[in-house]
């Protein structure tokens, strides 16, 4: 072999080994990017720091020192990492987009201790990882101006603080999918066990709804999705319908009482699911999925709790489908965790309607209102005491002889006076639109659940308008929820009331009553709010 052509192949299998070596260098990049987020993230929503001990944080004015969970960042500038702003910055935005840039007006910034917070946030400098780190350790901000309380002090390294700036840099920094120019994309789900009379009104006020409203600017684009099937095909469903039209939430929906699946789906996907009109709502703490209330999983706590105090000789509950059996063995479940030996017996309508009532049972009819009046026409007039779920069987819609109704008591989390308050404040908007005046519940929930949207979105715009800039993303509009429920007008939900919510909790009802009848043909509260 000649010289000359030992010389080439050498050169080959040197550039060989360098390109193989750049290739691999060029894998590891993203990996060890990856690997530093990743130790922000847990830094950020564990409290734990990238050696494995526990993230240590001392209140400002040094009372008290607190570890791992409670110490982490997520507890005050939340999933998003835009804190709470409402008006005045009270905890500030600290996702990459907003902290590592300077504030709007920082070219003339008002660089003083004794200016609001919220001048201080919009005319500071940009943040680095030298001054983050001078923020968390001593408190003060990229002009040397101290932080306000209640920002806490932490013992951090170098190291560390470059994990925390990593996954800051990413946190809420690119908009979600559903977002087309000026359309936002929203998909409702519809379950195959919802008659159809209360699918077509719920989805004729979201219909009219999303045409209505331009949301600042945007326009919303509403796609139905129809599960069918079996629970256990729904999530491969939702999957296909995302991959064909990735949407941005979730807006109302409505199902029975299966609704697991698409929870979870939700849930895997990081989407906002606002809302849904359901007969029982998934139990747990997830993010994503905000519900009106648990439905008849709370209607059964509350019940038990009344039936522990009541103390009748025996109870029989009446169930027909899966939705009574459900609620039944909550019932029970709470029951025995309340130590209570009341003695139960579970029957069907049928079986009921064979037995001659005592004075002393307690009946809990879980029946659907058409159900309740067939069985008040074969059953005997009860001697006992009746009670109806809210939930199952509406009160203006399960007339029943007048022999029943001094028995009767209605299990509710809803207002007593909600059908009446929907005649005042939904039916002039649904005459507006041309939509009838049935199914008023499922209408209300519907018309509930886009206005709750709609002031949430316009709350995370008007952000931007203030000064706070970044992307709009859907732990954003879910925080703009949690927050800002005082800002939704009282008609806006009109079969409820006692509406609360804060940072992580998920069910805006989260209580109810017993009523009775008041005598007059109208109804009054036997307890007090019961909060099981």
């Amino acid at each position: 072999m000649s010289a000359t052509r030992r010389r080439e192949q050498a050169g080959m299998s040197y550039r060989t080994l360098f390109c193989a070596a750049a290739l691999c260098l060029c894998g590891a990049i993203p990996a060890l990017a990856d690997t530093l987020v990743e130790q922000g993230r847990r830094i950020y929503v564990e409290g734990v720091l990238p050696d494995g001990s526990l993230l240590t944080a001392t209140r400002f004015d040094g009372s008290s020192t607190v570890t791992g969970a409670q110490a982490a960042c997520i507890n005050c500038h939340r999933r998003s990492g835009y804190g709470v702003v409402e008006g005045r910055v009270d905890i500030p935005p600290v996702a990459g987009a907003v902290l590592f840039s300077p504030g709007v007006f920082a070219s003339r910034a008002a660089r003083h201790p004794t200016v609001s917070a919220v001048e201080r946030f919009r005319s500071r400098s940009a943040y680095d990882e030298k001054k983050l780190l001078r923020a968390l350790s001593k408190g003060r901000d990229p002009d040397g101006v101290p932080l306000r309380p209640p920002m806490a002090r932490y013992h951090l390294d170098h190291r560390s603080v470059a994990a925390l700036a990593a996954y800051l840099r990413a946190l809420s920094s690119s908009a979600v999918p559903g977002m087309d120019g000026a359309t936002l994309h929203l998909g409702t789900v519809i379950t195959p066990d919802v008659p159809f009379s209360r699918r077509e009104a719920l989805l004729e006020v979201l219909r009219a709804y999303a045409a209505d409203r331009s949301s600042n600017g945007l326009r919303w684009q509403l796609h139905l999705w129809q599960l069918t099937g079996s629970p256990e095909e729904w999530e491969a469903q939702l999957d296909a319908y995302s991959r064909q039209q990735p949407v941005f939430a979730l807006l109302s929906g409505v199902g029975a009482v299966e609704w697991g699946p698409v929870h979870r789906f939700c849930e895997r996907h990081a989407l906002a699911c606002v809302l849904p009109s359901l007969e029982m709502a998934p139990d747990g703490d997830d993010y994503y999925s905000l519900y009106f209330s648990q439905g008849l999983g709370l209607e059964a706590r509350l019940l038990a709790r009344h039936l522990v105090s009541a103390q009748p000789a025996r109870l029989i509950q009446v169930v027909a489908d899966e939705a009574g059996g459900r609620a039944a063995k909550a019932v029970e479940q709470a029951l025995e965790h309340a130590a209570s030996s009341l003695e139960m017996r579970e029957v069907s309508p049928a079986g009921y309607a064979a037995m001659a009532p005592l004075p002393g049972d307690a009946v809990v009819l879980w029946l659907h209102a058409q159900e309740v009046v067939r069985l008040a026409e074969r059953a005997q007039v009860p001697s006992g005491t009746i009670y109806l779920s809210a939930q199952l069987a509406p009160m203006e819609e399960a007339a029943l002889p007048l022999g029943w109704q001094k028995s009767l008591r209605y299990v509710s989390v809803f207002d007593v006076l909600a059908a009446s308050r929907a005649q005042v404040s939904l039916a002039p908007w649904l005459e507006r639109h041309g939509l009838g005046q049935t199914e008023l519940r499922s209408r209300g929930d519907a018309y509930a659940a886009c206005d709750f949207f709609n002031t949430a979105l316009s709350t995370v715009q008007l952000q931007t308008a203030s000064g706070i800039a970044g992307p709009l993303t859907r732990e954003r509009l879910l925080e703009a929820l949690e927050s800002g429920l005082t800002l939704f007008r009282d008609d806006g939900a009109p079969y409820y009331r006692e509406l609360s919510l804060g940072p992580g909790q998920r069910f805006l009802v989260k209580g109810g009553r017993i009523y009775r009848h008041d005598g007059a043909g109208g109804w009054a509260a036997l307890t007090e709010r019961i909060v099981p």
